[in-house]
């Protein structure tokens, strides 16, 4: 998922995760992410349900310690 691009593949790189749920997902549904990054060391993105192109989490926001997120920017 996005720990290998967001905190070069480290789970201790994650310092905050931050999101709003906006929808209803339904247990099977699969999900996408959408990530990019807004600073050197923070991430944005939002999460949707595929089929219904739904958004379920907007916003998404994720802070790391990696010194440069391997997300492009937006």
């Amino acid at each position: 998922m996005a720990l290998p691009v967001v905190a070069d593949g480290e789970p201790s790189n994650i310092t905050a995760v931050d999101a709003r749920f906006t929808g209803i997902v339904y247990p099977g549904e699969a999900l996408t992410l959408e990530l990019w990054r807004t600073g050197p060391a923070h991430a944005g993105g939002r999460v949707s349900v595929a089929a219904r192109q739904s958004v379920c989490l907007d916003p998404l926001e994720i802070s790391t310690t990696a010194a440069q997120a391997s997300v492009p920017a937006r």
